[in-house]
């Protein structure tokens, strides 16, 4: 055998031990890692989450997860020793992809309806996140639209109340950003979106000539006579994942955690339910 021989052989003899300490390094550590709560997830060891890119509550790039609701899932897939692996899909299609079993969690922005809580599992309310009209000087008065078209987006709880209501032309955006764009161009005249969702829109287009309006209550619409407040889907049937998220809620609300995350994506920290309003005492 030659010199280079022998050489290159060595090298491929460190190389393979260099590896082999690397990976006992990671099983190690993952050994090493105790999970805060034991539950059931579709594919042992690995967190599926389903949420749409939407900020400032949920974005996905680069294989990070950011937003709100991405710092929530980042913290509990850390605490409880799982990868997460996410699924960017439409709002209209999140609570599906729980029920139909291809993600274990879901956001973002998702109110805990009784209509949900027959299909997926519900976790105590986070923050509050009331249904706005967005336009130039829109009304808050849900009959000033009657005639008119009312844009909003597929996955709201109030969009089946609306055409229960009937009497505005409701076109339904697959996106928020479809519905937003239309809205600042002029295309669509008015919408209706997630409070925290609108006011940072329109906070990225200050020269844009539109503001957000809470709707007022309604007799129809039954979904504008409460806040709307959100939670984290989940799989149905798995008492031990619920139990699992409202501590990590409780906890990370106690901790500050939840508070801090408000303010890193620029969202009014007296959005957050007070535990005492949260089920949580």
């Amino acid at each position: 055998m030659t010199i280079t021989s022998r050489h290159n052989v060595a090298s491929m003899m460190l190389a393979a031990a260099g590896f082999a300490l690397f990976a006992a390094g990671v099983a190690s550590a993952q050994a090493d890692c105790k999970p805060v709560s034991t539950f059931k997830t579709i594919e042992p060891g690995v967190l599926k989450i389903a949420a749409p890119d939407m900020p400032p509550f949920f974005t996905y790039k680069d294989g990070v997860m950011a937003g709100f609701e991405g710092l929530f899932f980042t913290r509990f897939a850390k605490d409880n020793c799982l990868k997460p692996e996410v699924i960017v899909l439409p709002l209209g299609g999140i609570v599906e992809s729980v029920r139909n079993g291809l993600a274990d969690v879901g956001g973002a922005g998702l109110n805990p309806t009784p209509e949900r809580g027959k299909v997926v599992g519900l976790t105590h309310p986070i923050y509050y996140s009331p249904a706005v009209f967005v336009g130039k000087n829109p009304s808050g008065d849900l009959d000033s639209y009657d005639g008119k078209t009312l844009g909003t987006v597929t996955g709201f709880n109030f969009n089946k109340e609306l055409e229960t209501w009937g009497k505005a032309n409701v076109k339904i955006y697959d996106t928020a950003d479809a519905a937003f764009a239309d809205v600042k161009s002029g295309r669509l005249p008015v919408m209706l979106l997630g409070g925290l969702n609108a006011y940072y829109r329109i906070s990225l287009v200050p020269n844009s000539g539109l503001s957000a309006v809470e709707a007022k209550p309604h007799p129809v619409v039954q979904s504008f006579n409460s806040k709307g407040r959100t939670n984290v889907v989940h799989t149905k049937g798995n008492p031990e994942l619920t139990d699992a998220l409202n501590l990590a809620i409780a906890t990370m609300r106690k901790d500050g955690t939840l508070a801090h995350n408000l303010e890193e994506v620029k969202l009014p920290a007296d959005v957050l339910i007070p535990a005492s309003d949260a089920g949580e005492n």
